[in-house]
């Protein structure tokens, strides 16, 4: 024998509405689309939107979708930036090796990196890069998210390397309080 449960929560208005056109901005530029489906999870007592599906996608967060299609394009810019592997390296270390046999197979661990290893933040920025070197550049909404978490972290990651990445992608490190600026 079944029970029926009630419960009662708050459920957060949702930015977007079902079958409203959108503009999704991606690493490949932005595109026009329309909502679908709205997901929600629990937060606490309160249901909160996770995300939206849209005719082109399952899954699209909140934080990617506009009803403004200039600004989609002004967040979709891409800068692109091109460095060989050993910068690459230098700057944000390569996962899955040892310190103790770099000299052996030539590969500088993510703790011996300019980046370093210290917090989520570092690995959330790590990510970001690994995303920049893969795709040879980033989007505007990819950079400001990478200037706020480097800014947001403290202490300077500092490094040659690093440094001419995020020279080239217009993200300036002032050495006093690790002050942040993109272009």
């Amino acid at each position: 024998m079944s029970q029926d449960l009630y419960l009662r929560c708050h459920i957060e208005a949702p930015k977007y509405t079902k079958y409203q056109n959108v503009f999704i901005i991606g690493k490949d530029g932005y595109s026009p689309d329309t909502i679908e489906s709205i997901y929600f999870k629990t937060k606490g007592d309160v249901l909160v939107v996770y995300g939206y599906e849209t005719t082109l996608q399952e899954l699209v967060f909140q934080d990617d979708i506009t009803t403004d299609e200039n600004y989609a394009r002004n967040e979709a810019a891409f800068t692109e930036i091109e460095f060989d592997d050993q910068i690459w390296e230098e700057a944000i270390g390569t996962r899955g090796y040892d310190p103790d046999y770099e000299e052996i197979t030539g590969k500088i661990a993510i703790e011996d990196s300019d980046l370093g290893i210290c917090c989520g933040d570092i690995s959330k920025i790590r990510d970001i890069l690994l995303e920049c070197k893969e795709n040879e550049g980033l989007n505007k909404r990819k950079i400001r998210n990478l200037t706020m978490l480097i800014s947001s972290h403290g202490e300077c990651p500092d490094g040659k390397s690093l440094r001419m990445i995020l020279s080239a992608l217009g993200v300036e490190i002032k050495e006093e309080k690790c002050s942040v600026s993109s272009k």
